[in-house]
């Protein structure tokens, strides 16, 4: 078990991670270390930075219990990159690669709503099942100590879907809800009204990949997130985390670039054949 806290200075966050069975685990994490450098490097970083993949994993996929099988030696950590336990084992553990390159690896869920509304559990170990009402699946999350992200999506914050995001947006205090932007929110389009009045509010926006089920999209992770000045303890990184993202005075800064237009056309299509 791992402890103590980090020397890093940039904390670089990828807060929409999915790790598909189409996926190899540890070209994921080669492909996520390798874009969190670049990002740092492009920051101006004096090199220092930690990486720290959120994951997001949807109902039929429990990729976090796995790793945590190889901690346990219940199952073999095959190839460069070992996995050791935290303090906080049931929500984030420790990736490191043989020659010292390391990542943080946080827990989380995705659930889809009664509502067909996307909602993102993480910091937190919790189990919401799917089809639940929208302000149950919230609640549930603040009242267990995760934090709660609506992340966009294509075509679903229009219509009613659109129209309850605001309503929720309008009636939740802005320490408890988070908005998400994705890697896969094509640039050319101009940026979303709820973002606007999320900026209005206070609430925040958290970025992430968002990676597609779909073989190209493996090095996709950490590629599209956000950066803080700050350090996180290997004790209780999830915890730190969350704290950080809680206070307004600790300045979140987005980085990546949205979809090209004919990534964006060529991934849709690729869903739908699918």
């Amino acid at each position: 078990m791992h402890n103590g806290a980090t020397k890093d200075t940039t904390i670089l966050v990828d807060a929409h991670v999915h790790i598909y069975d189409c996926f190899e685990i540890h070209r994921l994490l080669d492909a996520a270390y390798h874009n969190f450098k670049s990002a740092a490097t492009a920051q101006a970083s004096d090199g220092k930075f930690l990486g720290v993949l959120m994951l997001t994993e949807s109902f039929g996929y429990d990729c976090f219990s796995e790793l945590r099988e190889m901690i346990s030696g219940s199952a073999q950590q095959p190839g460069p990159w070992q996995f050791a336990s935290l303090a906080e084992d049931e929500s984030a553990l420790l990736a490191r690669r043989t020659n010292g390159e390391r990542l943080i690896i946080i827990s989380g869920r995705q659930i889809v709503t009664a509502e067909r509304i996307e909602v993102l559990a993480v910091a937190t170990g919790l189990f919401i099942h799917d089809s639940l009402p929208l302000l149950e699946v919230l609640a549930n999350i603040n009242s267990n100590g995760g934090l709660a992200i609506l992340p966009w999506g294509v075509g679903k914050w229009f219509g009613r879907r659109g129209d309850l995001i605001k309503k929720i947006l309008h009636q939740f205090d802005a320490q408890n809800i988070f908005l998400g932007d994705i890697a896969g929110r094509p640039s050319f389009w101009p940026r979303p009204t709820i973002f606007r009045l999320a900026d209005s509010k206070g609430i925040r926006i958290l970025s992430g990949s968002d990676p597609l089920p779909l073989a190209t999209e493996e090095a996709r992770p950490g590629s599209y997130g956000f950066w803080i000045k700050d350090t996180l303890s290997l004790g209780q990184p999830s915890q730190d985390l969350k704290q950080l993202l809680l206070n307004r005075d600790v300045a979140i800064h987005p980085y990546g670039r949205g979809e090209n237009i004919s990534r964006f056309i060529r991934n849709q299509l690729l869903l739908r054949y699918h």
